[in-house]
């Protein structure tokens, strides 16, 4: 298995940091496979000596880093060029380190207790550019066909405040931001709450549950009005089977049903 970005036995100007690339018997991603496009970790921080608790303007894309060609080179950009950018101070998650086993994170907060504002990044063209999305479309083959077939490995952890409801937002791929009618897939985590005399979320009472927190995803068109359909979303928060509250221990076989195996 090679490693982040130079393999184990080469020397490139840019490395990620040794306790990255030395995974022992932890199998780790092929940086320089050819259809890998992107990779954003934690890691490129730590690489960058970046302080604890700074604000993210920019995050950049080390897939295929020091690759050009298909061919390993020393200063090579990645194939994509595009990063995680959010110019907005108000707006930029932060740099936490020592978080998961040691390895750093990126901490993005809500600005209200509904969710609909926060702290978010977004595909730009470069990490100079102005213009959002993709400069070019990255989901080709080898030969060059665009079948738009893609797969996403995401590692994330969400927490819940006592006084947060909605939606705690994940992924959004749209095919036009600005657009009223735009395709794409979302992911989100559904705030727990309690139902009266509950106790308060998400510490609900045992049996008294009144939404569980559970993932949930959105596919296809979003009509002007903002929600997507009932047929275009996967959203398991079982809230209409849990109307006189859920014992977590118990689940209702309504849920399980939505869920699927478990």
């Amino acid at each position: 298995t090679k490693s982040v970005i130079a393999g184990t036995k080469t020397h490139f100007a840019r490395q990620m940091p040794e306790k990255i690339r030395v995974q022992g018997a932890h199998v780790v991603p092929d940086p320089t496979h050819t259809n890998l496009r992107f990779w954003f970790t934690p890691d490129s921080f730590a690489q960058d000596n970046t302080a604890d608790d700074t604000p993210v303007i920019m995050w950049r894309n080390v897939a295929q880093l020091g690759v050009e060609a298909n061919v390993q080179t020393l200063n090579a950009a990645p194939t994509q060029v595009e990063r995680l950018r959010q110019p907005v101070t108000s707006k930029q998650p932060r740099y936490k380190k020592n978080v998961i086993n040691g390895h750093g994170a990126v901490h993005f907060q809500r600005a209200s207790t509904d969710g609909s504002s926060g702290q978010f990044l977004e595909i730009y063209h470069n990490d100079t550019a102005t213009t959002t999305g993709f400069a070019s479309n990255p989901f080709t083959t080898t030969a060059g066909s665009a079948d738009n077939s893609f797969t996403i490995v995401l590692v994330a952890r969400t927490t819940q405040s006592s006084s947060d409801t909605g939606e705690m937002g994940i992924l959004r791929l749209a095919e036009i931001l600005t657009s009223a009618g735009e395709g794409g897939m979302q992911l989100s985590k559904t705030c727990s709450q309690c139902i009266s005399d509950g106790g308060t979320a998400p510490n609900c009472f045992q049996g008294k549950y009144g939404k569980l927190s559970t993932l949930n995803a959105g596919y296809g068109t979003t009509p002007a009005a903002g929600a997507l359909d009932d047929g275009q979303q996967d959203y398991n928060d079982c809230a209409d089977a849990c109307t006189s509250g859920c014992n977590l221990n118990q689940i209702p076989a309504a849920c399980k049903a939505r869920w699927g195996p478990l």
